[in-house]
């Protein structure tokens, strides 16, 4: 299921680097959420997932993969060198059978730990559709063709977007059907409307640009390290001392957006790319960000503002029409693309970091429904920020 240790998404790889520079050996731990718990894991789905969590113990980078990950202009020659050496250790990761669904847990140094969220939710999503909801197995043919569809729609609504879908895919075949019939749509009608994938694998083989973002995870650890009150602003400026201001777009919505713009002072809003939009009101988020930014002196529409936020072309192009006068739109679009089959729904799945240092890690967000941690935690953060 997983063929390359580059099966996983841009954004796990920068954050490796960065946390081994800032945050060498610091403890943490992830859990499992199925945000609907209405989704059923099998016996045999679950067994499937630990013989896949085994096998990864065999992955490893290649020569000439690394040097694909040097040419891309995000990783330095040291940390390509320690990623060469590093496996996956099964032994971090534990998973429980309970009732219908399951527990998983991930613990270890951040460093370590870090790369497994992605793949291991592509484990899961795939094992759940081979084991439990497999009906008539996709027709690749028909989903790339679909996916071309989708992507001739997204172009003339005047879309530029990415694939951001590994994490949630059917199954890795899908997810390169739903790439091939992508890439069909960019070339027939506006080369350079798909901006690129978050997944690696696919990037190096399909030629496209890699792209991603800080994680809401980036900030969490440095809330539990430093405080709510200030991480924002103190996880970006960790960043710029790991990435250029180009390589940097901020994730507005960890401790809600109000927070985010209080911190959001004029040289750090000068000094990054953009921002990214992962939970709320896609349209307020467009009226509040730009006029922050005009406030500040700063021209919203010299600025990426990134949409991710269950998107699709739909969604997405009425986004488009709204915020185009104000910024510069750009969506990255993940189980629509790559797990969109009618009457057979993906799972509403996640791994979040829960706790760092031995203290409790939240994240608020914008939309109640896509807050995860400790509920006395959460309680005593929204009193702490209100």
């Amino acid at each position: 299921m997983i063929p390359s240790l580059l099966d996983t998404d841009l954004y796990k790889l920068t954050m490796q680097q960065a946390v081994r520079r800032l945050h060498p050996g610091l403890p943490v731990r992830y859990a499992f959420i199925e945000r609907s718990r209405r989704t059923v894991f099998s016996d045999r789905a679950v067994r499937r997932m630990r013989e896949e969590i085994e096998r990864m113990r065999g992955l490893t980078l290649g020569p000439e993969e690394r040097e694909w990950l040097l040419a891309t202009g995000w990783f330095a020659e040291d940390y390509l060198d320690w990623l060469s050496a590093y496996r996956f250790d099964p032994e971090e990761v534990a998973v429980r059978k309970d009732g219908n669904g399951f527990s998983l847990s991930i613990e270890g140094p951040w460093e370590r730990t870090i790369l497994w969220e992605v793949p291991l939710l592509a484990i899961v999503s795939e094992c759940h559709f081979e084991e439990v909801d497999a009906g008539d197995p996709p027709d690749p043919r028909e989903y790339r063709a679909r996916s071309r569809k989708k992507g001739k729609a997204l172009v003339e609504a005047g879309c530029h977007y990415a694939d951001f879908g590994t994490r949630r895919r059917r199954s890795l075949a899908m997810q390169e059907a739903a790439l091939r019939g992508l890439m069909d749509a960019n070339d027939e009608t506006a080369p350079g409307a798909l901006t690129g994938t978050s997944n690696l694998y696919f990037a190096r083989r399909y030629n496209l640009r890699p792209v991603g973002t800080i994680a809401h995870e980036w900030i969490m650890a440095t809330a539990a390290l430093h405080g709510y009150d200030g991480a924002n602003r103190r996880a970006l400026e960790d960043w710029l001392r790991a990435y250029t201001p180009e390589q940097c777009i901020g994730l507005t919505d960890t401790y809600t957006v109000d927070l985010f713009l209080r911190e959001f002072d004029r040289d750090l809003a000068a000094n990054i790319a953009g921002i990214r939009q992962d939970s709320g009101d896609p349209f307020a988020f467009v009226d509040r960000c730009a006029a922050h930014y005009r406030d500040l002196g700063l021209d919203p529409r010299e600025k990426r503002f990134v949409f991710s936020d269950g998107l699709d072309p739909d969604k997405a192009a009425a986004i488009q029409r709204y915020a185009e006068e104000h910024c510069r739109p750009v969506f990255g679009i993940g189980t629509y693309f790559t797990n969109d089959i009618p009457g057979s729904p993906a799972p509403d799945i996640v791994i979040k970091l829960v706790a760092c240092d031995g203290k409790p890690v939240v994240k608020t967000g914008d939309d109640p429904d896509k807050a995860t941690g400790d509920k006395e935690e959460l309680a005593k953060v929204r009193a702490l920020l209100s």
